[in-house]
């Protein structure tokens, strides 16, 4: 699919100010809706190595931390009752795993899960906590998940159709995707575009 994607309209110009202070512009594909950064960069994990990065590191002490934490522990209750809903008899795989809070709650619940994360760093936090995390998903077989949750991470995939393709090829026929992706057409993106902070 996104081969076939024509990413022609301008979208947003908009500047990393959390990390690298680098600007980027987002452009449309008008049949699709998606957005992608263009040009995309390159050596994306670099983005996400800093110590600020909270969802690859939970041992920040600030009070801003601590809020995320108390969110994050309310957000991952809600998590466990939606995939538990769909994960009864089956494998879980989290995709983008971070520290491994998500496989760590399910595993508590009972349910058979494993997470995958690309970050050396994420992977040695959820370690210290006694969570092993995949680096790689060649051990994955054919149609054997049947759950696959992604919290914030395709947007994050230099090529969402390959990812798609392989969480096609990894569920099993009655499997179920659970995606939360950010919407540039909801209440707070268009308010904070009126706004002039994006």
């Amino acid at each position: 699919m996104e081969k076939n994607n024509n990413y022609s309209e301008h979208f947003l110009s908009l500047k990393d100010y959390f990390l690298t202070q680098e600007s980027f512009e987002l452009y449309k594909d008008p049949s699709s809706g998606v957005l992608k950064t263009v040009p995309q960069p390159k050596h994306l994990e670099a983005y996400y190595e800093s110590e600020d990065y909270l969802s690859h590191d939970d041992s920040q002490t600030s009070f801003f931390a601590k809020c995320y934490q108390f969110a994050k522990r309310w957000n991952l209750k809600s998590k466990k009752q939606l995939i538990g809903k769909y994960a009864i008899d089956g494998k879980i795989l989290d995709i983008g795993a971070g520290v491994g809070d998500v496989v760590a709650i399910l595993k508590k619940a009972g349910y058979d899960a494993i997470g995958y994360e690309p970050s050396e760093k994420a992977r040695s936090f959820a370690a210290r906590k006694g969570i092993e995390l995949l680096n790689q998903t060649d051990s994955i077989e054919r149609n054997s998940i049947k759950v696959i949750s992604m919290y914030h991470v395709l947007e994050h995939v230099p090529d969402f159709q390959q990812q798609i393709d392989q969480i096609q090829n990894w569920l099993t026929k009655d499997g179920i995707l659970i995606l939360a992706l950010p919407n540039y057409n909801s209440f707070d993106a268009k308010f904070l575009k009126r706004m002039g902070w994006i």
